[in-house]
């Protein structure tokens, strides 16, 4: 589902990512790398005060960032932790293992998978760490085809993306966490079935997405 937002100043967009950028030390051309955003797309974001990107292209971007979609819309503030390149990027690219959404559990219990395929990171990540395809189009603004990087090692932040499971299914799915007066709830992304559950013992958890890469639609 490629969702535009509505409701910002396409203004208030482009001087965060500006500050951003500069205060990180971030080129368009590292940006689109780390991201698989299109160059162009993120030249108009910065640039353009009329541009109105889809949700699927900025979501990448927030997650390199470490901040919320809206700080990155400008709604909300920046606070002190946003320091991605000295504190959360490795100096070295660090290869991860694509795998299939029905082998994460026998990943992180026993390190073993039957791809391959690898993508390169700079995050910070832990050896358990991981990527996922996007399977669908059915996840609000995700893409399908789209690569997620997960850390099973990175604790539950609000607004963040997860990946859990509910006893009832079989296989896990992306989720976002919400916590409200000490309390993590999981919401679905599916647009006809949007719902919030606490997180309880009923669900088992599998990572924080620490990255998102829209570059392999593009191959």
């Amino acid at each position: 589902m490629h969702s535009k937002i509505q409701y910002f100043s396409g203004k208030t967009l482009n001087q965060r990512m500006s500050e951003l950028m500069s205060t990180h030390n971030v080129t368009l051309t590292e940006l689109h790398s780390q991201t698989g955003v299109a160059m162009p797309t993120i030249k108009r974001i910065q640039s353009d005060s009329a541009c109105n990107p889809t949700v699927s292209s900025l979501l990448p971007i927030a997650s390199f960032f470490e901040i919320t979609m809206d700080q990155l819309l400008g709604i909300q503030a920046l606070n002190n932790n946003n320091h991605i390149h000295s504190e959360n990027v490795t100096t070295k690219p660090h290869n991860v293992f694509i795998l299939s959404w029905d082998e994460i559990n026998c990943w992180l219990t026993d390190n073993k998978c039957s791809t391959e395929n690898t993508i390169s990171t700079e995050k910070e990540i832990s050896n358990k760490g991981y990527a996922l395809k996007i399977p669908h189009n059915n996840w609000l603004g995700f893409l399908k085809d789209s690569l997620i990087i997960i850390d099973p090692a990175k604790s539950f932040e609000n607004n963040t993306y997860v990946i859990a499971k509910h006893k009832e299914n079989k296989i896990p799915s992306l989720k976002q966490c919400l916590i409200e007066d000490n309390q993590i709830y999981l919401k679905s992304l599916i647009s006809d079935n949007i719902h919030t559950l606490k997180l309880d013992k009923n669900f088992v958890y599998f990572g924080t997405v620490i990255q998102i890469r829209n570059d392999s639609i593009y191959e």
